[in-house]
C-alpha cells in the first residue's frame, strides 16, 4: 500500500489525480446519458416538446463522452497502469484488461454510433448543435436503411456497455469486500 500524498501522475502501485478525475467524469457523464436516454424514448416519450429538448441534451452528452474519452485514452496511452495484486489469479487480470478495454471501445463507440444515426435520419435540417454553442457537422446524409443499423448497433452497444459496466463494479467491489486489496481504493484516491 502506498503512502503519502497523491500526484498528479500514475505511478506503478496507484492512480494519479488525473486519472481519477477522468474515470470518475466518465462515470458521471455515463450515468447522466444513461437516465437522458430512457428519459427521452420512455418516461416523457409522450410529451413531444420535452422529449425532444431531451434527445438534443442527450447528442450533446455523448459528443461530450466521446471528447473525454478520447482525452482520457491519450493519458491512458502516456501513463503507467498499476500493477495488480500479485497474488491475482492470471485470469482475472486477463478479465480485468479485456473488461476495461471494451469499456474503452464502447465508450468511443456508442457516441460515433449516435453520430451516424444522428446524420443518417430523415431530418437532414434538424442540426447536430453541442449545447447550443456551435454545430457539428453530419457525416453522411439521409438513409433510412443505414439509419436503422446504425440505431440497431447503438442500442446492442448499450446493452454490452451495461454489461461490462456490471462487470467492471463487482470487480471493484470483490476486491475491496471479498480480497480485501487496495484496488477500489487506487480509484478513489486513498491508496
Amino acid at each position: 500500500m502506498s503512502t503519502g500524498r497523491i500526484g498528479w501522475h500514475n505511478d506503478a502501485t496507484r492512480y494519479g489525480r488525473v486519472s481519477i478525475a477522468f474515470h470518475w467524469i466518465v462515470v458521471a457523464l455515463v450515468v447522466i446519458q444513461w437516465l437522458l436516454g430512457e428519459a427521452m424514448t420512455d418516461w416523457f416519450e409522450s410529451d413531444k416538446e420535452l422529449s425532444f429538448a431531451l434527445f438534443q441534451y442527450h447528442k450533446s452528452v455523448g459528443f461530450l463522452i466521446l471528447f473525454v474519452v478520447l482525452a482520457r485514452l491519450v493519458w491512458r496511452l502516456r501513463e503507467p497502469v498499476p500493477a495488480p495484486p500479485p497474488d491475482q489469479p492470471r485470469w482475472q487480470t486477463r478479465l480485468a484488461v479485456i473488461v476495461h478495454w471494451g469499456l474503452y471501445l464502447l465508450l468511443l463507440g456508442l457516441p460515433i454510433s449516435g453520430w451516424l444515426t444522428v446524420s443518417t435520419s430523415k431530418y437532414k435540417d434538424l442540426p447536430i448543435r453541442f449545447f447550443g454553442l456551435f454545430e457539428i457537422p453530419k457525416l453522411m446524409g439521409p438513409d433510412k436503411k443505414l439509419h436503422d443499423i446504425f440505431g440497431e448497433v447503438h442500442e446492442v452497444m448499450v446493452t454490452l456497455l451495461l454489461i461490462l459496466l456490471a462487470l467492471h463494479v463487482a470487480g471493484a467491489l470483490y476486491h475491496h469486500f471479498v480480497r480485501r486489496d487496495d484496488v477500489l481504493k487506487r480509484m478513489l484516491g486513498r491508496a
